[in-house]
């Protein structure tokens, strides 16, 4: 069986967050460039080719969190043991959101203390 943080070591998440991040800049600069010229209505591929400018910046922008995201766990698996947790209590009614339909909230208390 493989371990997410053996078949992660080729990678430098850093590097990839970063350039993802970076393609996703431009890609949105490209979407503010299109959108200034106003691409005329006789040119309908190059017409969805900017639409499909958004789809490709969300995406890149998933991505890098996902990347991100990726670089917190193996950092915290990297780390030792997880921290100590108190039992969990429940917060009153009065501090719950306005308008919440969930019942009371769950909220850990690290070893430590507040």
């Amino acid at each position: 069986m493989i371990r997410l943080t053996d078949a992660l070591a080729d990678f430098d998440l850093g590097a990839l967050g970063r350039d993802l991040q970076t393609a996703s800049l431009h890609q949105d600069r490209c979407r503010r460039h299109a959108e200034r010229i106003a691409i005329p209505a006789d040119c309908p591929e190059t017409r969805r080719a900017a639409a499909n400018i958004d789809v490709t910046v969300a995406a890149l922008s998933s991505a890098e969190r996902l990347v991100a995201l990726l670089g917190r766990f193996l950092a915290d698996e990297g780390s030792g043991r997880p921290q100590a947790v108190k039992a969990a209590r429940a917060t009153p009614l009065a501090m719950r959101r306005p308008g919440s339909m969930l019942g009371p909230m769950v909220v850990m208390q690290s070893a430590e203390g507040r």
